[in-house]
């Protein structure tokens, strides 16, 4: 059955948010669909749509958001006061339904909220939750929408990685993160900048690593170096460089194995090498995270092709089978928890194939 639990905190006191009917059921969340061990029939319905993607991308400061409906007139009127609360959202499937895999479910999004408001037209009333991930555009407690002060320090031949350590235990100290990229990255000069937004400050790294100046650099992959990318796939901040994965268990040389039945509609080539696909919503596949395909899916019917990718020499046009190691680039969360279509709960991905380019070739020639 479909599953999901949210969790707003006091982000001072830490204080559990919960609507005043729901609190003498000793839940451990504010809003959930699964109660001891069982779900939950009268669950309030809510639609939900939630982000993950390197904070270099121009999408980097959309936001999320998350609607319950038949709330009360209590939580319409107090709406307001939830601004810059700490938000949780864990969502996927729990047993009942005959493919429902309850191991996917997990944290699909947290951050705080900038934005709540309730709403009574007619007989619904609704409450209404916009956030923003930690540190993307601000998010900080009791200010979601305030700038942060990522001062960054990088002296001439001293490691990257300690730079953006400090600069990271700054902004956010409160953060986990995990920074695992070549101790080759070494300055040549000086550079000293702040910024604002971990937007800004993750595309200025980007830019700095991805020159000529780094290209000697080695990747597990043998793919071209790429630079830096900063992400934040849970809750923690993730710093990679394609030189390692040790940050998960979905690995190059040992990817989450996709099945048949996990996929819904078709895998699409998005441009040469790159595809996007679509499961039942789910937690366990995370930006920067790797994944193999299903075998079987190298028929026309199965597959399809989009402008972008078919044009004369993409290896999209050469090969309609995705074999290798794609690694995920967006996760994309779209739900509404009382909708009967199968397009209602749903998760989808970008991912770039892994390895180098130039083994991409080979198969049918696509139609």
């Amino acid at each position: 059955m479909r599953y999901y639990d949210v969790i707003i905190r006091n982000p001072t006191t830490g204080a559990l948010v919960q609507p005043t009917a729901f609190k003498k059921l000793n839940l451990a969340s504010t809003y959930t669909s699964y109660v001891n061990g069982r779900t939950l029939g009268g669950a309030l319905d809510m639609q939900m749509q939630f982000q993950s993607f390197p904070f270099a991308s121009p999408e980097a400061s959309s936001s999320s958001f998350i609607r319950f409906y038949g709330i009360s007139l209590a939580e319409i009127s107090q709406g307001n006061l939830l601004e810059g609360y700490r938000i949780t959202v864990k969502a996927g499937m729990q047993k009942g339904l005959p493919l429902a895999n309850p191991k996917q479910n997990g944290v699909i999004a947290e951050g705080y909220i900038y934005q709540c408001y309730g709403n009574w037209q007619g007989v619904d009333k609704t409450l209404d939750i916009n956030f923003y991930p930690v540190g993307s555009s601000g998010g900080t407690p009791l200010n979601p929408n305030g700038k942060l002060n990522f001062m960054f320090v990088w002296k001439r031949n001293t490691l990257l990685k300690d730079a953006i350590e400090s600069t990271l235990a700054m902004a956010l100290p409160t953060v986990p993160r995990r920074i695992m990229i070549s101790d080759q990255l070494r300055a040549k000069a000086d550079f000293n900048a702040v910024y604002t937004t971990m937007a800004a400050f993750a595309a200025a790294i980007k830019q700095w690593t991805n020159t000529v100046e780094f290209q000697g650099i080695k990747t597990l992959s043998g793919a071209k170096y790429s630079g830096v990318d900063i992400s934040k796939p849970q809750d923690d901040i993730l710093v990679v460089d394609g030189t390692s994965t040790a940050y998960t268990q979905n690995t190059e040389t040992n990817p989450k194995q996709l099945e048949f039945i996990d996929l819904i509609g078709q895998p699409t080539w998005i441009d040469g090498t790159s595809v996007n696909f679509k499961t039942v919503l789910r937690a366990d596949i995370k930006v920067e995270d790797f994944v193999r395909f299903p075998k079987g899916l190298s028929n026309s019917p199965y597959v399809i092709t989009t402008p972008g990718a078919a044009v004369p020499g993409a290896n999209s046009r050469n090969r309609l089978a995705f074999d290798g190691v794609f690694r995920i680039r967006r996760v994309f969360q779209f739900a509404q928890f009382r909708n009967p279509n199968a397009d209602a709960w749903v998760t989808t991905f970008d991912a770039a194939f892994a390895g180098d380019i130039a083994k991409l070739t080979g198969g049918a020639a696509a139609p």
